[in-house]
């Protein structure tokens, strides 16, 4: 049997191809029906999916994506991929539920997923309960990489950046032009920055980048409060997501002040839900 397991964001789409004992890994870009149109994806699933995939026949599908919640954008990305894979048996279903299966595939816990973007959800013996209604950027993705994206770009705008940010800004193409926020959100300028702290030799601008992540994490906790209550700090919490790893000291220390109690974090989910459908196909 060969199964095809997608986990897809904003911005990448990691997929794991299993045939027999064999596990190929293939990268293209993030599949987030609220951001592309239907051309958009057929195009990335063509030129970037098919090519790797070649002639073996898929039995199953598993898409995990971020944008897929409402029923009418899972469609579009099921009708893309049932053109691509006629044959195939295929399941389309939120990120969140994905990380849930990874990370609480039996038993009862919460998952936050902290990556370009934010959510939260209760899962319980394999299903997702129900999850935290977070709204997109600006109002809403906090504790993201958007969020962080956006606190540091509102300084650019202001012209009180570290210089050593500013420079680094300064020198992308896309920063030279006047671009939308959204654009500017979306430039791999800004994601290097928010992501990349640890290697920031000015201990200012890291201080700095720290700082915008802390108060960013802080809404974060307190909308995590506000929804989940009690349960918040009576269950097992688990992280996952890009920008949760790379902040990962600083959303330990909110989180021990909001009486959260985080366990563990992973980047990504894929390697739970290997496991996963291993042991249920």
């Amino acid at each position: 049997m060969s199964v095809l397991i997608a986990d897809s964001g904003a911005t990448k789409t990691s997929w794991v191809l299993l045939s027999g004992d064999s596990r190929k890994e293939i990268h293209t870009k993030g599949l987030n029906p609220h951001l592309l149109s239907d051309n958009e994806i057929e195009r990335i699933l063509a030129s970037e999916l098919l090519s790797e995939v070649g002639n073996l026949s898929i039995d199953q599908v598993y898409f995990y994506g971020a944008g897929c919640k409402a029923k009418e954008q899972a469609q579009r990305i099921e009708v893309q991929l049932k053109a691509k894979f006629p044959e195939s048996e295929i399941r389309i279903t939120t990120d969140i539920e994905g990380a849930g299966l990874a990370l609480f595939p039996k038993k009862t816990g919460i998952l936050i997923i902290s990556g370009t973007g934010s959510n939260a959800g209760l899962m319980s013996n394999g299903k997702l309960i129900h999850s935290m209604n977070a709204e997109a950027f600006p109002n809403g993705d906090f504790g993201s990489g958007s969020h962080i994206g956006s606190l540091i770009l509102q300084d650019y705008k202001k012209g009180t950046l570290p210089t050593s940010i500013k420079d680094t800004l300064d020198k992308a193409p896309e920063f030279s032009t006047n671009k939308s926020i959204s654009k500017l959100l979306a430039s791999n300028a800004l994601k290097e920055v928010v992501t990349t702290t640890g290697s920031l030799e000015d201990s200012l601008s890291k201080k700095y980048v720290d700082d915008h992540a802390r108060s960013s994490i802080k809404l974060l906790a307190n909308q995590l409060c506000s929804y989940f209550g009690a349960s918040i700090s009576q269950n097992h919490v688990k992280m996952i997501g890009t920008t949760a790893v790379y902040f990962e000291p600083v959303f330990r220390e909110v989180f021990k002040t909001a009486g959260i109690r985080l366990s563990d974090i992973v980047q990504d989910p894929m390697e739970g839900l290997i496991n996963y459908h291993t042991i249920n196909s």
